[in-house]
């Protein structure tokens, strides 16, 4: 490339949003230098091919790079679909316990009431009210 090098054009790559998430393989023609290809690897490389490169490996990286992007899309959808479903049973949730106090908090004035109004000696009547207060706590 006659005006810029792949290193100054994939660190633009990842500093554009439109860009930051496309793949980028360097192919050179360049031998096999470590430090070019840490270089290309830290400026947002995936790959890095010396040339001569047959058609065939860049197709096929390609293609692990189109499987590997529409993995990534259907994960990233499946993860919004539960985020969604969990949302909903938050929702769910905090409305069923609403739905739920306010009768529970009848069951336990009125229970509060017999406590007051019936005879200590009768010992049935008392034991029943007590599960009845436990039940409606464990509830609540």
């Amino acid at each position: 490339m006659p005006e810029i090098d792949g290193f100054t054009l994939a660190e633009l790559m990842r500093g554009s949003h439109r860009s930051r998430d496309v793949p980028i393989i360097f192919l050179t023609a360049s031998p096999d230098d470590p430090v070019r290809a840490f270089k290309g690897y830290e400026t947002g490389a995936v790959d890095f091919l010396h040339k001569p490169v047959a058609p065939q490996v860049i197709l096929r990286k390609v293609n692990v790079f189109i499987e590997l992007y529409q993995q990534r899309q259907l994960l990233k959808a499946r993860n919004e679909a539960l985020e969604r479903s969990l949302k909903l049973n938050e929702t769910m949730a905090a409305v069923l316990t609403h739905d739920l106090r306010t009768p529970l908090s009848a069951i336990l004035l009125c229970a509060d009431k017999l406590a007051l109004e019936l005879p200590e000696d009768n010992a049935g009547a008392q034991q029943t009210l007590k599960h009845l207060e436990a039940s409606t706590l464990r509830m609540a």
